[in-house]
């Protein structure tokens, strides 16, 4: 649409669309860009950091594979037991700086760059500091496995874990957050 000098008007909505309509509309297109605008393309996955006890050398050809790019190896940190939550949070900020963020590439402006996949197995706690840490820019996924034990005669028992996937950690796939009940 066109005014009377022949500029582009910014927008032919009706006023209403401004108020609650156009907020949602906004908050929905926001959220569908955080959640697929930052997922790398095949040609955009620079690379795959594995945070575990579990050193890459070691995996499966198929978790090597499913893995698809770069694999760098970093031991995940041994986390005291008796640190209460506030310890945790600077022991997490503390190791991120050292080891994690040294490594991170960045794109010319500054920014973590797009592609960068985080493999993070270890204490439940740590790990979900760390994802906030990390933010939205990097894709953060945890291990699928199957559980295979078997039962011994003498009654003792040994579990072998078989590699099924990678799983996006935190992934809500409407976007919703928050009490489902």
């Amino acid at each position: 649409m066109h005014n009377q000098q022949g500029a582009v008007k910014p927008c032919a909505l009706p006023p209403i669309f401004w108020g609650q309509v156009g907020k949602r509309f906004f908050f929905i297109f926001f959220k569908l860009f955080i959640i697929v605008g930052f997922n790398p393309t095949e040609k955009e996955k620079i690379m795959f950091i594995n945070v575990s006890n579990h050193n890459s050398k070691k995996w499966t050809p198929t978790q090597v594979m499913a893995a698809g790019e770069e694999i760098i190896d970093i031991q995940f940190p041994a986390i005291d037991p008796e640190l209460d939550e506030s310890g945790l949070w600077e022991f997490a900020i503390a190791w991120f700086k050292q080891t994690l963020a040294p490594i991170l590439p960045r794109d010319g402006g500054g920014m973590l760059a797009r592609g960068i996949t985080v493999h993070l197995m270890g204490e439940t706690g740590f790990c979900a500091l760390l994802q906030k840490i990390l933010g939205p820019r990097i894709r953060i996924v945890h291990s699928t496995t199957i559980r295979e034990v078997v039962e011994h005669q003498d009654g003792s028992k040994t579990a072998q874990f078989r590699f099924v996937r990678f799983r996006e950690t935190g992934f809500v796939p409407d976007g919703r957050r928050g009490n489902v009940v």
